[in-house]
């Protein structure tokens, strides 16, 4: 199976099934549609984010965990096929869980004012990503 479907499917998978919980993705599947899935995540984030809300700390481990995690599933996907493939599929992948994450946050935003707080998956899912950008900042799987 082409690296591109596969990580087409699991980001529209969450989608269609109300984006199930990162931690189950890493089971599942392996670290690289994990650490796609939290890229795209943390994109969505850095867009509809900002540094007053969640600090400049925060703010900057959001950027460097998505750089991180880019990477890392870059490289641990180089290996699938031809590079330029797979950077187009990562690519790709990353911009429709971002897409699907804005959505997200915009109906939490509208029903209670808060883009993550008081959406225990959100939540959770923002632990599990915290923990994946440490392992692909240090190169682990």
């Amino acid at each position: 199976m082409r690296l591109g479907v596969l990580l087409s499917a699991l980001a529209t998978g969450a989608v269609a099934q109300g984006m199930a919980p990162i931690a189950d993705l890493v089971q599942a599947d392996g670290p690289v549609p994990a650490y796609t899935r939290c890229a795209g995540f943390l994109a969505a984030l850095q867009e509809r984010g900002s540094e007053a809300e969640f600090g400049p700390d925060a703010w900057a481990n959001i950027a460097a965990g998505r750089e991180d995690l880019e990477a890392a599933a870059l490289i641990l996907s180089a290996e699938a096929g031809d590079i330029a493939d797979v950077l187009q599929d990562i690519y790709l992948a990353i911009g429709e869980t971002r897409d699907a994450y804005l959505a997200r946050f915009e109906t939490n935003f509208d029903e209670s004012g808060e883009i993550i707080a008081g959406d225990p998956q959100l939540e959770e899912d923002l632990g599990v990503c915290a923990g994946l950008a440490e392992r692909a900042k240090e190169g682990t799987n």
